[in-house]
Protein backbone atom coordinates (compact mmCIF):
# COMPACT_ATOMS: atom_id res chain seq x y z
CA UNK A 1 0.00 0.00 0.00
CA UNK A 2 2.79 2.49 0.44
CA UNK A 3 4.44 2.05 -2.93
CA UNK A 4 0.89 2.86 -4.26
CA UNK A 5 1.04 6.41 -2.02
CA UNK A 6 4.65 7.46 -2.83
CA UNK A 7 4.46 6.28 -6.52
CA UNK A 8 0.97 7.25 -7.61
CA UNK A 9 -0.22 9.82 -5.32
CA UNK A 10 2.98 11.93 -4.70
CA UNK A 11 4.78 10.74 -7.47
CA UNK A 12 7.81 9.30 -6.14
CA UNK A 13 9.86 6.42 -6.85
CA UNK A 14 8.65 3.19 -5.21
CA UNK A 15 11.17 1.74 -1.84
CA UNK A 16 13.19 -1.11 -2.63
CA UNK A 17 12.77 -2.94 0.46
CA UNK A 18 15.39 -5.44 -0.12
CA UNK A 19 17.83 -2.70 0.00
CA UNK A 20 19.27 -4.87 -3.54
CA UNK A 21 19.47 -7.71 -1.54
CA UNK A 22 17.24 -10.89 -1.87
CA UNK A 23 15.29 -10.96 1.24
CA UNK A 24 14.90 -14.97 0.93
CA UNK A 25 17.73 -16.20 2.55
CA UNK A 26 18.25 -14.74 6.12
CA UNK A 27 20.85 -12.74 6.01
CA UNK A 28 21.75 -9.53 7.94
CA UNK A 29 19.53 -7.26 5.62
CA UNK A 30 16.51 -9.66 6.44
CA UNK A 31 16.87 -9.62 9.84
CA UNK A 32 16.81 -5.61 9.74
CA UNK A 33 13.42 -5.75 7.61
CA UNK A 34 11.68 -8.06 9.98
CA UNK A 35 13.11 -6.52 13.31
CA UNK A 36 11.68 -3.42 11.30
CA UNK A 37 8.38 -4.74 10.22
CA UNK A 38 7.68 -6.46 13.94
CA UNK A 39 8.50 -3.11 15.51
CA UNK A 40 6.21 -1.46 13.49
CA UNK A 41 3.46 -3.98 14.44
CA UNK A 42 3.77 -2.82 17.48
CA UNK A 43 3.41 1.15 16.35
CA UNK A 44 7.16 1.97 16.47
CA UNK A 45 7.43 3.09 12.88
CA UNK A 46 10.99 5.01 13.41
CA UNK A 47 13.13 1.31 12.37
CA UNK A 48 10.90 1.19 9.35
CA UNK A 49 11.59 4.83 8.50
CA UNK A 50 15.20 4.41 9.33
CA UNK A 51 15.53 1.30 7.42
CA UNK A 52 13.75 2.38 4.13
CA UNK A 53 16.15 5.63 4.37
CA UNK A 54 13.00 8.13 5.55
Amino acid sequence: MADVVLTIAMGEKPIDWSGGQSLQAMSEQRKKYISALRAADKGDYEPLFKYVGA
